[in-house]
């Protein structure tokens, strides 16, 4: 429980810290940069945490900062893929319908995977193989970052809008 406490607050710091790096060089070299890392971490990790105590701090402590990598740019950058006239609609419904997916069964599916193999390490591969989606996915979007996120035709679109029926004609 303490780690997990830590690891938290250290998301609570380092979330922002990652998304104004993301700011400045950009979303996508701080996402790749993140899960090119998880991808060849994630597994050395969790056998580190075989270890004994230690390591087990040190693996999540590592996966802790990986994580706030991701979490610092993948918010702003889902965001920013989608159109100012369908943001909210579009985060929303990706959004949600990967919570629903994966929130909620990640914790049963390697509860499972791990009473059937017998085997703590499963997590890591697991891990690698999102966070080689999340790479492929990732060297496929276009940066966002100081690209603007109004478009005149947006502007123009709700102008009209707007604009006041002319009740007289």
């Amino acid at each position: 429980a303490l780690l997990s406490t830590v690891i938290s607050l250290l998301g609570l710091v380092l979330v922002p810290v990652f998304g104004a790096l993301s700011d400045r060089v950009g979303r996508k070299p701080v996402f790749v940069g993140a899960t090119a890392t998880l991808l060849v971490v994630a597994t050395p990790a969790f056998l580190l945490m075989r270890t004994g105590l230690t390591g087990t701090w040190i693996a999540g402590l590592l996966l802790g900062v990986v994580l706030a990598a991701i979490l610092g740019t993948y918010a702003v950058w889902s965001a920013e893929t989608f159109p100012t006239r369908t943001r909210q609609s579009g985060l929303s419904i990706a959004y949600n319908l990967t919570a629903a997916l994966f929130a909620g069964t990640v914790p049963y599916l390697m509860t499972v995977l791990i009473s059937a193999t017998g085997s703590t390490l499963v997590p890591g591969p697991y891990l690698m193989v999102f966070a080689a989606a999340g790479l492929v996915a990732a060297l496929s979007l276009r940066e966002t970052a100081g690209c603007a996120l109004l478009h005149p035709e947006d502007v123009a679109e709700g102008a009209a809008r707007r604009a006041p029926v002319d009740s007289a004609a």
